[in-house]
């Protein structure tokens, strides 16, 4: 039977947790897509489906679209002269077509 000193047992536990990687689990590290459906008046695109990403953008969180039209990137556009609803967020792709990230009670909701 060995007998285990109070240093040997600390060094031991020492090594183990830094031979162990830690991983902190965050909207940004989880590298999650999320798929939104279509929630505006037309029910032809109610199968349509836009597919967004959490990034970092300088020191906030912030959405990678894709076009669900032509599956291109899409940037955040600037706000039109209509009143937005609270907290929609825009985006638009080079070919034109535009997507309105509309939020929920829970977080986004959907698209339009």
């Amino acid at each position: 039977m060995t007998k285990w000193s109070a240093s040997c047992v600390a060094t031991s536990i020492t090594a183990t947790r830094e031979g162990r990687r830690v991983t902190a689990k965050n909207l940004l590290s989880t590298a999650t897509q999320y798929v939104f459906r279509y929630v505006g008046d037309f029910p032809a695109l109610s199968e349509t489906l836009a597919h967004v990403k959490v990034v970092r953008i300088r020191n906030r969180a912030g959405f990678d679209v894709e076009c669900p039209f032509c599956s291109q990137a899409m940037e955040e556009a600037s706000l039109s002269g209509k009143r937005p609803e609270a907290r929609e967020r825009r985006f638009k792709c080079t070919d034109g077509h535009r997507v309105s990230l509309i939020p929920g009670k829970t977080g986004v909701e959907g698209w339009r």
